[in-house]
């Protein structure tokens, strides 16, 4: 039964099931690093603060 909901989330070819409906996981991974890095780009151009607390 574990294996139903991990199932359930791959295409047959073992590529997780995506939002973008890529079925390829090479052509996945490149898209996916493609938004990642445009979305920290964005980041970096309004130089967003990250402070660190510590307790």
């Amino acid at each position: 039964m574990a294996e139903d909901w991990i199932t359930a989330t791959l295409y047959p070819n073992g590529t997780m099931k995506n939002k973008l409906g890529i079925r390829d996981a090479a052509k996945l991974a490149d898209v996916e690093f493609q938004i990642a890095a445009e979305r920290e780009l964005l980041l970096l151009k309004q130089k967003v603060k990250v402070s660190h607390k510590s307790n």
